[in-house]
Formats: C-alpha cells, sequence, structure tokens
C-alpha cells in the first residue's frame, strides 16, 4: 500500500462497451473478431483484464495484465461472486 492519499489518483478510463456487442448465442470467430477490433482502439493503453469466478466447492479471483506478463489468481473463502469481482479489482489494481 502506498501513503499516497487516493484522492492524489487518476480515475482509470474504463470502456465497458464491448459487453453491449458480445452475446453467448454469437460464434466464437465472431466474438474473436469483435474483441480484436474493440481492443485496437485502445492500443496506446494498458489492458487489465479481471474474472471472479464461483464453483460449488469454490471462488477464485484472477487477473491479468498481458504487456507486463502479469497474472495473479487466488483461492477465496467462500465468499459471493460480487465479492469476487470486487476483490479481483483490488488485487488488480494493487
Amino acid at each position: 500500500m502506498t501513503d499516497v492519499p487516493e484522492w492524489y489518483f487518476v480515475s482509470p478510463n474504463v470502456d465497458l462497451s464491448l459487453s453491449l456487442c458480445l452475446s453467448k448465442s454469437l460464434s466464437p470467430v465472431v466474438l474473436k473478431s469483435r474483441t480484436i477490433e474493440h481492443l485496437t482502439k485502445w492500443n496506446n493503453f494498458l489492458y487489465l483484464f479481471t474474472d471472479g469466478s464461483k464453483t460449488t466447492s469454490s471462488t477464485s479471483a484472477a487477473f491479468v495484465v498481458p504487456k507486463l506478463n502479469i497474472e495473479q489468481a487466488v483461492k477465496l473463502n467462500e465468499v459471493s461472486i460480487c465479492s469476487a469481482e470486487v476483490m479481483t479489482m483490488i488485487l488488480a489494481l494493487r
């Protein structure tokens, strides 16, 4: 952690628009094409991918920063999927 107050940090630029044009009914080829097309708009930015997941037996949080070759995944105590997603973002932003 840092001693710098959080109000000094610049808010990250988060784009969730890709989720509006994707659906599970699309073929994997179309999904990949749309994703690559979307990512080319952000070539000069640092990509950070996060995922929180829950099964009947475990909950986990993971993130990847491809450009920096960083990957981290952790198992969590029995928490909700929402908590797992939030924990993923906290881990990634550290």
